[in-house]
Formats: structure tokens, C-alpha cells, sequence
């Protein structure tokens, strides 16, 4: 994590992003230590960096209901994709993401599903 000192800096208890794209560069390597670090408290460290860095940059976790509620008053049939992914789901996230952004994509919905699950119907 020392690293990240050429990155970024803390300014008035914010995280300000100094070298945004050696940080983009480098966050798949914090995003490895996060998920297989065994010391909790370094990976607990790891994790926090990673939300810190999404919030400076303008990245929030939200939820999708105040649009649904808005858009079902004004615009019948209004719709936003949902992708669930299961696997392999740090680079779908990524790939999902860029091209989001080279289609100017709207709204829409990246779900990660911690187990799978499956449903049968039987008529």
C-alpha cells in the first residue's frame, strides 16, 4: 500500500486522486491483495483503499428503486438491464464497464450472486 502515496494524498480527511491513470494501473494489484490477503487487518486496509478510491472518483454503490419510482410515473415501459454475473465477475465488471462508457449506455443494473441458486418450475 505505500505505493499509493504517489497516487493519491489526504486532503482535509479526503481522498484526493493525484495520478489517476498510474492509480487505475495499479488498482488490480490492491484489488488481488484485497481479496487474497490472509492478515484481515491488511485486508481489511486493502478494501477501504478500494472504497476511498471509488468515492474520489465518483463511483458510489446505489440503488436503482428512486429511478423505477420516477420513471414508472412519467415513462410507461421504461426498462433498465440487469446483468448478473457468477463468475470471473472482477473482469466481466470491467469489460461490462468500458463498454458502458465507449456506448454512452444509460442505466443499469451489475449484480454479483455470492451463491448460485436455481429454480425449477413444474407444471
Amino acid at each position: 500500500m505505500e505505493g499509493l502515496k504517489d497516487f493519491i494524498e489526504i486532503e482535509d480527511g479526503s481522498l484526493i486522486v493525484k495520478d489517476r491513470t498510474n492509480l487505475l494501473n495499479a488498482l488490480d494489484s490492491i484489488l488481488y491483495e484485497a481479496v487474497f490477503e490472509e492478515n484481515e487487518e491488511k485486508k481489511k486496509t486493502h478494501l477501504e483503499a478500494i472504497k476511498e478510491i471509488s468515492k474520489a472518483e465518483g463511483i458510489i454503490p446505489a440503488s436503482i428503486q428512486g429511478l423505477y419510482e420516477e420513471m414508472g410515473k412519467n415513462y410507461l415501459g421504461f426498462t433498465v438491464p440487469a446483468i448478473n454475473i457468477r463468475g470471473l465477475t472482477y473482469d466481466v465488471a470491467r469489460v461490462v464497464f468500458r463498454k458502458a462508457l465507449e456506448h454512452n449506455v444509460g442505466a443499469f443494473i451489475l449484480n454479483h450472486a455470492r451463491k448460485r441458486c436455481c429454480i425449477n418450475v413444474w407444471s
